[in-house]
């Protein structure tokens, strides 16, 4: 799963912390999901991905799907309705730090 970062939030070097919104920025998350992949009897360069659980959906929102250390971007369309789906950042001394929005997105990605 890939999420969108919604807002960061800075200490400036007295440690007052700031929050900002952010733009087309981008998070992979640690969040997967297993699916069954084989090549397509009509040519090997084809595969048919399926779910592991036949009723398994994905929820609206941005993915990697990752072949042979591949990776492809794709979306479901849809409003956002997993709050997995939005993070929001903190820069610290020590790293980027991330937790997840406390609503969804509000609208499609």
């Amino acid at each position: 799963m890939i999420a969108k970062v919604l807002r960061a939030m800075t200490f400036n070097t007295a440690g007052q912390a700031s929050t900002t919104n952010v733009q087309d920025t981008w998070a992979i998350r640690n969040i997967s999901y297993d699916f069954r992949v084989a090549p397509l009897s009509e040519g090997s360069e084809m595969l048919m991905i399926r779910p592991e659980k036949e009723d398994f959906v994905l929820p609206a929102g941005r993915y990697g799907l990752v072949i042979k250390g591949q990776a492809y971007d794709f979306v479901v369309a849809g409003p956002i309705t997993e709050t997995a789906q939005c993070l929001e950042g903190i820069k610290a001394e020590n790293g980027t730090f991330y937790s997840e929005c406390r609503r969804p997105l509000e609208g499609q990605l």
